[in-house]
Formats: C-alpha cells, sequence, structure tokens
C-alpha cells in the first residue's frame, strides 16, 4: 500500500497506520498582479512508491502555477518542492481570489488559498486632453469615461 505505513507504538495495542499526507506552506498567499510568489510542498513520509502530485489554480484567469505537478519519492519526501504563484494582470480594479489545489492519488487534497492584489487605479479619462475654441467659432467636443468598469 503506498498511502499508508504501519509504526510501533508502545502507547498503543497494535500498528499504528500513518496516512500519507501533503504538507504546503504557507497555506494563504497574497501575490500582486503581475508578481509571483511561492509555497513550497512535502509529505509526511516517505511513500512506497513514488507519486506525483498535480498542482492547479480555479481561476487561471486570476493566478497561474509552475510547475503542474511534483514527484515525490522515498529519497525526497521531506525535501521542499516549490510551487510559484503568479498574479494575472486584469482591466479591472477589482481583488481576485483563487484556491491552487495539490492533489494525487491516495492522499486527501490540499488547498492554497491565493489572493491577487490589484494594482490598477481608477481614473477619469478625457479625450482630447486638449481643446483649441475660437470664441463664436465652432463648438469643441470631449469624451469623459472611468479608465475601469466601477
Amino acid at each position: 500500500d503506498s498511502t499508508s505505513t504501519t509504526k510501533n507504538d508502545a502507547a498503543a495495542d497494535g500498528p499504528v497506520t500513518e496516512p500519507l499526507a501533503i504538507n504546503v506552506e504557507p497555506k494563504t498567499v497574497t501575490v500582486g498582479e503581475g508578481a509571483a510568489f511561492p509555497f513550497v510542498v512535502t509529505l509526511n513520509r516517505a511513500p512506497e512508491a513514488p507519486i506525483t502530485l498535480t498542482v492547479t489554480s480555479s481561476a487561471p484567469g486570476v493566478a497561474t502555477v509552475a510547475p503542474a505537478m511534483l514527484t515525490f519519492t522515498a529519497a525526497n519526501f521531506s525535501t521542499p518542492q516549490a510551487v510559484l504563484v503568479t498574479g494575472v494582470p486584469d482591466d479591472n480594479t477589482a481583488d481576485g481570489m483563487a484556491n491552487v489545489t495539490v492533489a494525487g492519488s491516495g492522499v486527501q487534497t490540499v488547498t492554497v488559498a491565493v489572493k491577487v492584489t490589484d494594482d490598477d487605479k481608477q481614473a477619469i479619462v478625457v479625450a482630447p486632453t486638449a481643446l483649441s475654441l475660437v470664441e463664436g467659432g465652432a463648438p469643441g467636443m470631449a469624451t469623459v469615461k472611468l479608465a475601469f468598469a466601477p
């Protein structure tokens, strides 16, 4: 069985089974648009056979992840493997939220909550930026709009 191991425990009447589990640190990430921040993944114990974990974003338009797969073996199960979360630039002023899941066969899925802080600032856009008017001449026209949806 590649998902549990047996160890002796003097306080127990029989063997204690420790299921294979994914560890992530930190469990929440805040990143700006266009910026990246890592979290690390390890396993709680050595797997009996190599295990590949998939890493996915619930909202790839908000946050992307790399790499998409991590492989752990008995030799590297406790060595942290970094996952880079990158905030995706958008054209609004709202912060974004996504969940990054780390999953594999025979292990419980772990979720990292991601907040992407928006770097866009609301502004008033006037076009053209200058008008030349002559007294008694033709009227001028300018358009005024918000840079981003409210």
